[in-house]
């Protein structure tokens, strides 16, 4: 599909903590500290939830509709547990280095215009100011 999301909200005081906790999960992904514990565990608990995703008719209508759109088989729904055992711990790894590397991250930051002065001090990312007005 092309995108990803990551989205929280915090407080102004710890948007800089909150930040720094993503990049640094992510690096755990992109820098193949991931442990195979952590993948198998990942596995069980995606394989336990998925089926909840659709408890709603309306959200299993919503894959149904996304999936014909995408042009996707409708199977993929019924083998997802067997697919996602085919992944491996070094798939899962260069697949978040391509995704997730947080040097190309898009990160959006709604909030006080105090936040400017710590997120450029900061230098987490490079900063673009964006005026809501543009948007409305």
């Amino acid at each position: 599909y092309g995108r990803s999301v990551l989205s929280t909200s915090t407080k102004n005081e710890t948007v800089l903590e909150t930040l720094y906790t993503i990049r640094d999960t992510l690096k755990i992904l992109t820098d193949g500290k991931l442990t195979p514990e952590r993948v198998e565990g990942t596995k069980k608990y995606l394989k336990g939830s998925h089926l909840f995703q659709f408890e709603s008719q309306s959200a299993f209508l919503s894959t149904l509709v996304m999936f014909d759109h995408l042009g996707r088989k409708y199977d993929e729904i019924y083998d997802f547990p067997e697919n996602l055992d085919k992944f491996s711990r070094e798939e899962v790894i260069a697949l978040s280095q391509k995704i997730f590397d947080w040097d190309k991250q898009t990160v959006f930051v709604l909030g006080s215009k105090k936040l400017k002065r710590q997120i450029l001090k900061s230098k987490l990312f490079d900063f673009k100011e964006v005026k809501i007005g543009n948007f409305l």
